[in-house]
């Protein structure tokens, strides 16, 4: 199904589900952000890489204004609910100072979970965290998306796990990105013992 989406293009992904903070500044901005409020509707964030949009972007809701100054800046949280593919934009729209276009809603299967892929997201705690404690529990398993928001630290590596079609990458990826972090980290540990011991 396709809608009309306001846009508010940045270098960020947040995955449905995921919350994040904003500090609006730009006029067209605070008006995107005051129409949103007032009528209840939602906002697309094309991810923006340099100066290329790309394909897909999240729409998102307001779920929290933190904070808002006597110049109209405000603080907001937000929460991701919708992946979307840009079918056009439009800049600014019809009586706007923002941009917006139509998007088409895709599925995004980081929903998904399993008890492996689970398993090796604590692995991969405890090397970082020495004393962290094993208390994974098969009844309270974490989606691909919210282990993506704890281990991926690139907005370029979200995207790309944003992008992937099905569970089956999505948990490839995942686990193949943490067994990698995982031996990275090995390595800098063995470095610097073997630099405090000379």
């Amino acid at each position: 199904m396709n809608q009309l989406l306001p846009y508010f293009p940045l270098g960020i992904v947040v995955f449905p589900g995921e919350t994040a903070n904003l500090h609006i500044f730009e006029p067209r901005y605070k008006q995107l952000i005051n129409d949103c409020q007032n009528d209840l509707s939602s906002f697309g964030i094309p991810f923006v890489h340099g100066a290329k949009f790309s394909d897909l972007g999240i729409e998102v809701i307001v779920t929290k204004v933190i904070s808002t100054a006597n110049n109209g800046e405000m603080d907001i949280e937000i929460k991701g609910n919708r992946v979307f593919k840009i079918i056009d934009y439009r800049n600014p729209l019809p009586e706007k100072l923002y941009s917006g276009g139509t998007v088409e809603f895709v599925n995004f299967p980081g929903d998904k979970k399993d008890v492996e892929t689970n398993r090796n997201f604590v692995k991969f705690l405890k090397s970082f965290l020495e004393d962290e404690e094993e208390n994974f529990q098969d009844s309270h398993l974490l989606s691909y998306s919210q282990i993506a928001e704890n281990v991926i630290q690139s907005q370029e590596e979200k995207y790309k796990f944003l992008c992937l079609g099905s569970a089956v990458q999505m948990k490839s990826f995942l686990i193949n990105y943490m067994n990698i972090a995982t031996e990275i980290s090995k390595k800098e540990k063995e470095l610097e013992n073997r630099f405090f011991l000379n």
